[in-house]
């Protein structure tokens, strides 16, 4: 049990479709597995998702899932037959971000009086507690991400003896209609296995892969339309901001909300001196400027500002090859890596 939960490099061979929903566009790609190699996008198309005053966004969205989704079932798969001499896709990862889904992390506390053994059983029921049904959502992920033993990670924690543990847990949620409409519409299209999950969840568990040595680190995200904090101390994601989006009027990323959502974790934990910019690659550079241009002394206490790394598809072209001439997409590239590492039959 480490940061994000287990990883593994199960030695996959499949074709994989990656559907990537935002709030304003839909991207999609065909990856393919080969035992060992390195995972390889065949394909990619993106799709804007066109509002109308009439409908509900999240009927646009659909309907721009599915344009995405006929494409890739009838385009996309002639460029994976060219590739693999099969047009058959085994599964589809699907990553929903705001407003159409929900992160949150809880860290929980087991103590007693005297010293006692901390077991799967304990972890399990408290799992349980903390996850209870939410109207109108469910659940894609519910999953212990790491444990503290009397103030000490301890990756392997079952059958020791202590008298206080920590355990971090990962909740995402998703639109329980839209869940269901996109299951049916994918599976009209594909007919394969359907994994939903929360883009949030989905891109800090592949930042585990991407940077696995990174312990200390703020994760600034701002591939989706909402903005995304991630607090990783000590090897673990221990908090999150902008995790519920329903009660915020805008989605702007300004120098006071990011001030104030910063704070709010820095009551409860000290503050790493890095912080890792996701950015789609059209926005980085405009993105980058504007954290330089933030006054965080109140927050470090110090003239000197954090140090800012915005992670460029550069920084994952070696661990995903990109087969085609389209412009690398880092959300797809790190789904593309989530699917390989990240063990989801745990979610």
């Amino acid at each position: 049990m480490g940061l994000f939960g287990k990883l593994f490099n199960k030695e996959r061979n499949e074709t994989v479709a990656l559907i990537d929903i935002g709030a304003e566009t839909i991207s999609g790609a065909y990856v393919r597995y080969a035992g060992k190699q390195t995972p390889a996008i065949l394909y990619t198309s993106h799709v804007p998702i066109e509002i109308q005053k009439e409908k509900a966004h999240s009927e646009a969205m659909l309907r721009a899932v599915e344009i995405l989704a006929t494409t890739m079932s009838k385009e996309g798969v002639a460029a994976v037959v060219r590739a693999t001499k099969k047009g058959v896709t085994d599964s589809v990862l699907v990553s929903v971000d705001a407003p159409w889904q929900e992160t949150v992390i809880k860290v929980e506390h087991i103590q007693q009086e005297t010293a006692f053994t901390f077991t799967e059983r304990m972890a399990l029921e408290v799992l349980k507690k903390v996850s209870p049904r939410v109207e109108g959502m469910v659940y894609s992920e519910s999953k212990i991400i790491g444990s503290v033993l009397n103030g000490y990670v301890t990756p392997d924690p079952y059958g020791k003896q202590v008298r206080h543990a920590e355990i971090v847990i990962l909740t995402s949620l998703i639109d329980e209609g839209v869940d269901k409409k996109v299951r049916e519409l994918l599976h009209d299209l594909f007919g394969a296995k359907i994994c939903l999950m929360t883009g949030a969840a989905l891109r800090y568990q592949a930042m585990r892969v991407a940077f696995p040595h990174e312990n200390d680190v703020i994760v600034l995200d701002v591939t989706a339309t909402f903005p995304e904090i991630a607090l990783i101390r000590k090897g673990m994601l221990m908090a999150t901001a902008y995790s519920s989006q329903k009660n915020r009027k805008s989605s702007a990323l300004t120098a006071a909300t990011l001030k104030s959502e910063l704070q709010v974790i820095a009551e409860a934990y000290p503050l790493p001196r890095k912080i890792f910019l996701l950015a789609r690659t059209s926005d980085l550079d405009e993105r980058k400027k504007f954290l330089e241009s933030v006054d965080f002394s109140s927050l470090w206490l110090s003239d000197n500002p954090p140090r800012i790394v915005a992670i460029e598809t550069s920084h994952l072209l070696g661990l995903v090859r990109q087969m085609t001439t389209s412009v690398p997409d880092l959300p797809l590239l790190l789904m593309a890596l989530h699917y390989k590492y990240v063990d989801i039959t745990s979610s």
